[in-house]
Formats: C-alpha cells, sequence, structure tokens
C-alpha cells in the first residue's frame, strides 16, 4: 500500500521552496534595479547604494513574505480539515466535495498566485517611493514573473504525492480546475529562456550604446555594458537550467511511472495502476491506463470464470476463433466415469457435506485427467465425460492416455477414501467405460447458449461400458478399438470377455476389462 504523504510536511516545504525562489529573485532584482538598469553616469557599487533603499527591501520582503503566509494558511484551512478527518476515520473519501478537490488542484496555482500579488505590491511600493515604471517593471516584469513561474512549477512537483490521497479512484478530469497543458509548460520555457533574455539584453545594450554618443566617461559605459552582459547570462543559465529541471521531471516523472505500470502488465499483473497526479494529458494518459488495466482485470476474471465452468481448452478456442456453431468428424477417445450407489448415498448425507464430497472428489479426478493431457468436456452429477485427442487437446496415443489416466484416477481414489475412514466418513466406488473411435466434436446449441461437445457412437459406448461395470467382474472396461490401439505401447493386465450385448448396438461387441 502506498504511503500516505503528510500534508503539512508538503505544505512546509513548498513554503520553504518559495521564499528561498523569491528570496533570490529579490536579490536578483535588487542588483538589477541598483547596479546593472541605472544609466552608468557614474561609477557605482553595492556599497554605495542608499541605505534607506536597503531597509525598505528588507522591510519590503519580510511584510510581503508574512502576508503571503498569512494568505496562504487562510487558503490550506479547509484542505487540512477534511485530510486530517480522513485520516482519523471521520470521513471518507467518498465524501470530498468537489470544491475541496478543486483546491487540492488547484493549490500550486494559488501559492504561486499570492507570490505574484506580493511581488505587484512590492513594485507599486518601490515605483512610488522612486516615481519611475523603471523599478515597477524591473521588479514585476523579471524578479516577479520568473520568480512566479519557478514556484509554481517547483510547486507543483512537490504538491503532486498528496493528490492520490484526494483522488483515490485517479478522477482528477471530473473536477474543473486550472489545468496547465504541455504545450503551456514548454511555450513558458520557451519564453523565459528564448525571448525574455535577448529581449532585455536588446533593450538595455541600445540604451547603453546611446550613451556612449554622449557620456563623458565611456568607460564606465562599456564596464556596465559587460556587466548587465554578464549579469543576463549568467541569470539567464540559472533560470534556464531550473525551469528546465522543472518542467522536464513535471513530464518525465509520469511518463516513467507510467513505463513500469505498463512493464507490469506486459508480465499478466493486471492489478497494477499509476497514481494520477496532474490533470494535463499524462493525467488522462493515467486515468485511462487505470481504466484499461481495469478492463483487462474483468476480462481475466471472466476467463477465470470460464474456465471454471468450462475447460480451458474450450474457453481459449472460444475466445480466439469465437463460437460458431458447427463440427467436425474426429478419431479420439472418450472416458465415463461414474460413482456407483450414489443414489443411495445422497440419501445419507446433509445436501452441503454431499456438495463438499462431491466437489472434493470431482477436484482430485479433473487434476488426474488433466495432468494426463485429458479435457473433461461435462459433468453430470455424479458422472464426468473427458475425452483424449480432440482438436482442442490433440493426444497421438489418445487410447493409452485414456488408459493411463484412469489407472491415476483409481489411485488418486485410493487416497480420497483413505482420507474419508480417518474422517469417518463414506468411501466411494466408481465404474470406468473407455471407448475409441469416431466422433463428431464442435458446437451445439442456439444464439443463445452453446455448449462445446462431443456426440456419437464412441461416447455411447462409453457409457454403456461404465454401466456394465456394475454387471461383470473389472471396475474399468475399454472398447476393443481402446485395448487394439493402446497394447501398441502399454502392457494391458486385461482380460477379454465374451461377447456383451450394449444397449443402442444391434451387434455384440467385444470388450477388455481390467480390475484396478
Amino acid at each position: 500500500m502506498q504511503k500516505i504523504p503528510k500534508i503539512k510536511h508538503l505544505q512546509r516545504k513548498m513554503n520553504l521552496i518559495t521564499f528561498l525562489i523569491n528570496a533570490i529573485g529579490a536579490m536578483a532584482t535588487f542588483f538589477y534595479l541598483h547596479i546593472i538598469d541605472p544609466p552608468p553616469l557614474a561609477q557605482k557599487t553595492i556599497s554605495t547604494v542608499d541605505s534607506f533603499y536597503v531597509i525598505a527591501f528588507i522591510i519590503t520582503l519580510t511584510l510581503t513574505f508574512a502576508s503571503g503566509t498569512f494568505l496562504g494558511n487562510h487558503l490550506k484551512k479547509r484542505m487540512n480539515q477534511w485530510y486530517f478527518a480522513i485520516r482519523s476515520g471521520k470521513k471518507e473519501p467518498a465524501d470530498f466535495p468537489d470544491s475541496v478537490r478543486r483546491d487540492v488542484l488547484n493549490y500550486p496555482l494559488y501559492s504561486a498566485g499570492i507570490t505574484a500579488i506580493m511581488w505587484g505590491i512590492s513594485g507599486i511600493i518601490f515605483a512610488l517611493l522612486n516615481l519611475s515604471y523603471r523599478i515597477l517593471f524591473g521588479i514585476v516584469g523579471v524578479g516577479g514573473l520568473i520568480s512566479t513561474v519557478i514556484s509554481y512549477l517547483a510547486g507543483e512537483l512537490i504538491w503532486r504525492p498528496i493528490i492520490p490521497f484526494f483522488f483515490p479512484d485517479s478522477d482528477l478530469s471530473s473536477v474543473h480546475a486550472f489545468r496547465l497543458p504541455i504545450f503551456g509548460r514548454l511555450l513558458i520555457a520557451f519564453l523565459f529562456i528564448g525571448i525574455m533574455p535577448p529581449a532585455l539584453l536588446v533593450n538595455l545594450s541600445w540604451h547603453r550604446a546611446q550613451l556612449l554618443l554622449t557620456a563623458p566617461n565611456p568607460a564606465t559605459v562599456l564596464g556596465n555594458l559587460r556587466l548587465l552582459q554578464n549579469f543576463i547570462l549568467a541569470f539567464n543559465l540559472i533560470a534556464s537550467v531550473g525551469l528546465a529541471m522543472l518542467i522536464t521531471r513535471s513530464i518525465t516523472d509520469p511518463l516513467n511511472t507510467l513505463r513500469r505500470a505498463m512493464g507490469h502488465v506486459k508480465k499478466n499483473n493486471f492489478n497494477t495502476q499509476v497514481s494520477v497526479v496532474t490533470n494535463d494529458e499524462l493525467g488522462y494518459l493515467g486515468e485511462h491506463f487505470n481504466e484499461m488495466t481495469a478492463g483487462l482485470r474483468q476480462g481475466e476474471m471472466l476467463r477465470n470464470i470460464l474456465n471454471i465452468y468450462v475447460s480451458p481448452e474450450v474457453a481459449q478456442e472460444a475466445l480466439e476463433h469465437g463460437t460458431k456453431l458447427g463440427g467436425e468428424l474426429i478419431e479420439c477417445t472418450v472416458l465415463f466415469s461414474d460413482i456407483r450407489g450414489f443414489t443411495s448415498l445422497s440419501e445419507t448425507l446433509p445436501p452441503d457435506e454431499l456438495m463438499s464430497l462431491l466437489n472434493r472428489y470431482m477436484s482430485m479426478m479433473v487434476d488426474v485427467i488433466v495432468g494426463k493431457g485429458g479435457m473433461v468436456n461435462k459433468f453430470g452429477g455424479d458422472s464426468l465425460l473427458a475425452v483424449f485427442g480432440t482438436p482442442l487437446n490433440p493426444i497421438e496415443a489418445h487410447a493409452e492416455k485414456a488408459i493411463e489416466s484412469a489407472e491415476a484416477m483409481f489411485d488418486a481414489l485410493a487416497a480420497f477414501n483413505r482420507d474419508q475412514v480417518s474422517l469417518q466418513a463414506s468411501s466411494i466406488h466408481i465404474g470406468i467405460g473407455i471407448a475409441t473411435g469416431a466422433v463428431v466434436v464442435g458446437n451445439i446449441g442456439g444464439r443463445e447458449r452453446i455448449e462445446y461437445t462431443v456426440i456419437g457412437d464412441t461416447v455411447n459406448l462409453a457409457s454403456r461400458l461404465e454401466e456394465k461395470t456394475k454387471e461383470v467382474e473389472g471396475n474399468l472396461l475399454i472398447s476393443e478399438e481402446t485395448y487394439r490401439q493402446a497394447s501398441r505401447s502399454l502392457t494391458l493386465q486385461a482380460k477379454r470377455l465374451p461377447e456383451i450385448s450394449v444397449k443402442g448396438k444391434r451387434e455384440s461387441v467385444v470388450v477388455y476389462a481390467i480390475n484396478l
């Protein structure tokens, strides 16, 4: 189970990152406005900056941060209440109102919006103190804009782990909230890396070039030009790396999560789900991936249920080739098994005990038959019909495998009866008839209900031979054709019986008895 992150820890982390980004942006803006941007009519350094502006800068930074923290705490109050209500068990995730979930998705935007407001207020204050639009542009257009954008991108990455807590069903698209698409992220990176620094450099360089024509000290102008070029180059490098890292991670993290999840699905682990943490194209992809795996789980469940109600071979055939009605004539071996005296047994046992006995017995017999390459085609209460050598379970020596399966069934029955004795329960006895010959196999039924079955004289003969085990010596009777084919590779301790009459056949048949 995924560990639930602590919401206050993430909020403190966002506050710290936002403060650091804004502090760096404020210092860069301060340096730009007092060292880079002013006309270099005289050499000016940080040491010559009026202490009034330094004090005003510190006071403004402190007040804006405090105001931003106050607004942020007010913003997250209701969200935190719901978070702790869920954690304490007082509420269920399904109880989340959409307004709270919208606040969760918009929280990085709200936090960045507070940053933008604080920068705007600071820009207005300093612009009024200096009566200069240049100050307003430097604070709002340079430091404020970049700090706001980076704060949003960093905060959005930090905030992602809490999203699945508020959206356990990964249904982010169901809530109308701010959505920054991948194109928007890339456009932001392009504007701040490819457009803004060159435009700023061109504007300031042109201004310095004009000053060179009239300045009494051209060397100072050239020095200032070189300084601003280095400043813009360094600032652009830092901002570019930061933006590239943030935007790359915002895209590659969900893709890597999805790639790992697809690897699990490739290994048939359909319980795999991805945590959807964004409402952009990648979040949409994650939501539909989860829907896909849910469909695969349902399909696997239906396949497993189908394998329980029909044999896996029949289920696979239906899934791969459909359920077309019809059949074909083939040669195979049919095994029919029945519990002797089952009617009397059923009258002495309660229904639940009777079903338990039947289920344990049938489970054991099915395992034996499947282990020998057979396919259980149908159950008939206490009887079962298995086939060897059909198109769904082709076996060249199908007669041999059927006899080996019968021998293994009697061995399994002996173990079953030992368990019954230890439980002071009734033992059971079975008879088995095996016949080899032509049968028709295929789908029979109608459009609403079909069954893959085998029909023909060979099937009837196997059933009749099983009935005859009650009348002759031997609990396993096999047809002459089964004996002929199986004796090619097996040494059979079989006794040929006098020709017997079988219900449904005009002529007597040759039968071999094996007592196991």
